[in-house]
């Protein structure tokens, strides 16, 4: 039988944020993943040159990833992506205002809409999000944005930095305060993939003893309160107890471990995506380089043009179409992937037609971050993911809530050592 201190099911940033930070703090930490490899949908495809994500991803350089990531020294090597792009509305291409000189410029917008869009983003800078939880976005939006294209392009910047198609619907503090950060801070694009940062939690962890077990699955968890440890875990064959748990798995895979869970994960709605993901052996044209949908939820990114993913010459780009697939979403993402890249050779392409960006959306109905299920589950079991926790979204939201499990875990275990000495 193998014992441990801490018990960490799930081996996604999530998971990998909190054994690595627990393991730091002197627990003994043992995670134990189901698949073959660590990343969970921050896994890389790494062929012939090029480093392709599932689906796109940007880390928010002023958000609760980049903040625990720091704390634990994991480098973020890349750049920031331009501001600069194309916004596509009505079938036709105009530059999206990026900065005073292309707001001015732009043929997106009238002289009003551009005045209109200025005085927004300046409300923006100042906006009290404390007093817009639990409102509606189509709510807030009506009020200051009541210029259809101006809201379009308001609604597009939402769904770029949420995922989310049905933005009318989202918590407007939560979404807003997302348009905010990448505003005012940027994304970085990673160089390697996210599979770069994967590597280095791994390595966090491993470094200060944490024991990472791959490929193994975890059938049940019992719980013993009359003895020490507390959890048994059973893995097949093996069986491993444990004197805390935090469970780092999406809302289902929680459940069928914990059933007191049920509740907090039905209120879970997923958030998906159509994703196209494509690696170049050619790029016809390297200054384009983003682009949204007005009209239709669509994104279009040259991922490769800030960060290195590809080869001198190559490159690698992400479409989306935010929301559920439909039968001509894929080829609607080649369209536009034909549209932005016109004879570009592609040397791979995969398309995810239900890629789930989030596990939980954040709406004003089911309470905005607020909404969400707390990090403290069961005593001596804590969750951690994107669908935990008070604090942001995606990412952020689960490094976030791995930060607070850990720190309440080790506090957990640590008052439990004080107790039996």
């Amino acid at each position: 039988m193998e014992r441990t201190d801490l018990l960490v099911v799930g081996g996604g940033l999530a998971g990998l944020a909190a054994a690595a930070l627990a393991a730091r703090a002197g627990v003994r930490v043992h995670l134990v993943e189901a698949a073959g490899e660590l990343g969970g949908r921050a896994r890389t495809r790494v062929f012939d040159g090029f480093s392709v994500n599932l689906g796109a991803h940007a880390l928010f350089r002023g958000g609760a990833a980049r903040r625990v990531f720091d704390q634990l020294g994991v480098r973020v090597p890349g750049r920031r992506p331009p501001a600069s792009g194309i916004a596509i509305h009505g079938g036709k291409l105009h530059a999206a205002p990026g900065g005073p000189v292309s707001l001015m410029t732009t043929s997106l917008l009238d002289t009003p809409g551009k005045f209109e869009l200025s005085r927004f983003m300046s409300w923006l800078g100042r906006a009290p999000f404390d007093s817009l939880a639990g409102h509606a976005l189509v709510d807030v939006l009506g009020e200051r944005v009541p210029t259809p294209a101006v809201r379009a392009l308001v609604s597009a910047l939402v769904r770029c930095t949420t995922y989310d198609a049905d933005v009318d619907e989202l918590c407007a503090a939560a979404a807003l305060e997302q348009v905010q950060s990448a505003m005012k801070h940027g994304v970085i694009y990673v160089d390697g993939g996210w599979a770069t940062l994967v590597a280095e939690l791994a390595g966090v962890a491993r470094s200060h003893g944490a024991r990472l077990d791959l490929g193994a699955r975890i059938v049940a968890v019992e719980r013993d309160d009359a003895a020490a440890p507390r959890f048994r875990a059973r893995l097949g064959n093996r069986t491993l107890d444990a004197s805390a748990v935090i469970v780092a798995t999406p809302p289902g895979a929680a459940v069928q471990l914990f059933p007191s869970l049920a509740r907090a994960a039905a209120a879970c709605t997923p958030l998906r995506t159509a994703c196209l993901d494509v690696a170049l052996s050619s790029v016809p044209k390297p200054r384009r380089r983003f682009a949204l949908g007005l009209d239709s939820p669509l994104y279009y990114s040259l991922h490769s043009a800030s960060a290195r993913l590809a080869d001198e010459g190559a490159g690698v780009a992400h479409l989306l179409r935010y929301g559920p697939a439909t039968a001509t979403t894929e080829a609607e993402l080649e369209a536009l992937l034909a549209r932005m890249q016109p004879g570009a050779r592609i040397a791979d392409m995969q398309y995810l037609p239900s890629m789930t960006a989030s596990n939980a959306r954040v709406t004003a109905a089911a309470g905005g971050l607020r909404g969400r299920p707390p990090v403290d589950a069961e005593p001596g079991v804590w969750l951690a993911g994107d669908w935990v926790g008070q604090e942001g979204m995606l990412a952020d939201a689960a490094c976030a809530s791995a930060a607070v499990a850990a720190q309440r875990a080790v506090a957990f275990l640590q008052t439990g050592a004080r107790r039996v000495a």
